[in-house]
């Protein structure tokens, strides 16, 4: 669970912003690490969203994660210095067949 949190409110625009950056960047960055589907939820607070990659590897699960942080940190510090950006691990559900 990716979670962001802002130092106060913003704006309708800066929200639509960082909404969909953040999922914009997660679909791109799967499709370059495993070339399959993404699955996004949203999480239980505004800024926050569940990412799962399909089909992946613990391999790709991890560097997909490492990456993602970093990106969306990158992305959210930018515009938002004092933003907090987490990454909070749990076990994904998983799909059976």
């Amino acid at each position: 669970m990716y979670t962001v949190t802002f130092p106060g409110n913003l704006t309708q625009a800066e929200s639509a912003l960082v909404k969909r950056g953040t999922i914009q960047i997660a679909a791109l960055l799967a499709a370059k690490i495993t070339g399959r589907g993404l699955i996004i939820n949203d999480g239980d607070i505004e800024y926050s969203w569940d990412f799962i990659l399909v089909d992946a590897s613990s391999d790709e699960q991890n560097t997909f994660d490492e990456r993602l942080l970093r990106m969306l940190s990158d992305y959210v510090h930018a515009g938002f210095p004092d933003a907090v950006v987490r990454y909070t691990k749990h076990e994904a559900p998983k799909l059976s067949k």
